[in-house]
């Protein structure tokens, strides 16, 4: 049992001692692009959100984004470029594009790092039944007429 009665000024001066959890570091693995890319997931989240048992997918997550990247370059400059534009060898860059978003968004929801991760299915449901279709006036452009709520 603890001490009975207020605490004395000594004992509220004191601060309790609070540990700093480091958010992770990329390993030397990654590229440069790759570790930016690490870096900014990781402080989007709560520092101790990445556990020593995540790292290896975040790392593929990471790799997997600037694959993409590369790969959406590709395409456009397949699109655009000078040369004969190419319809398969297109079409082979957007299948790779399509797998390479498919690991990303199995990944990511692994790591509950998606707005599917974060937020209740009612709530969700709830605030998008609650949402509007007007427009505010600090967002209206001037150009176009401005969306009038046809629910009232």
């Amino acid at each position: 049992m603890g001490k009975r009665g207020r605490k004395s000024a000594a004992e509220m001066a004191i601060a309790p001692l609070i540990e700093i959890e480091p958010r992770p570091v990329a390993p030397t693995e990654l590229t440069d692009e790759e570790s930016a890319e690490w870096e900014k997931i990781v402080a989007r989240m709560p520092a101790s959100w990445f556990t020593k048992e995540t790292h290896p997918l975040l790392v593929q997550l990471c790799r997997h984004i600037i694959a993409a990247r590369r790969l959406a370059q590709l395409i456009e400059q397949a699109a655009h470029g000078d040369e004969d534009f190419q319809v398969e060898y297109w079409m082979r860059l957007f299948r790779a594009l399509t797998g390479q978003t498919a690991i990303i968004t199995s990944v990511s929801t692994k790591l509950r790092i998606t707005p599917q991760s974060s937020y209740d299915a009612k709530v969700a449901g709830t605030a998008k039944s609650h949402s509007s279709d007007i427009v505010p006036p600090w967002e209206w452009d001037g150009k176009a007429r401005p969306r009038i709520d046809r629910k009232g």
